[in-house]
């Protein structure tokens, strides 16, 4: 029931675009903002209400005009 939030810092020209993933065991999937999801598209993702269901691997990609980068995955246990 608690909280975690992850935060990125990019460098590049603006804009960026920020896109967080989980790994749902085979593929990465685009978090979305809604029920304990909130900042999905920015540099920071806030989850609340945390419970088993959200354990996992999660990153970042960020992009701009020149491509995209993404971040090494951190686990949420």
């Amino acid at each position: 029931g608690g909280t975690a939030t992850f935060g990125v810092t990019a460098n590049g020209s603006a804009p960026l675009a920020y896109q967080w993933q989980k790994f749902n065991g085979s593929t990465w999937d685009n978090l979305s903002n809604g029920t304990g999801v909130s900042g999905a598209t920015t540099a920071t993702l806030t989850l609340t209400g945390v419970n088993a269901a959200a354990a996992g691997q999660y990153r970042v990609v960020v992009s701009n005009s020149a491509g995209s980068v993404t971040s090494a995955a951190a686990s949420l246990t």
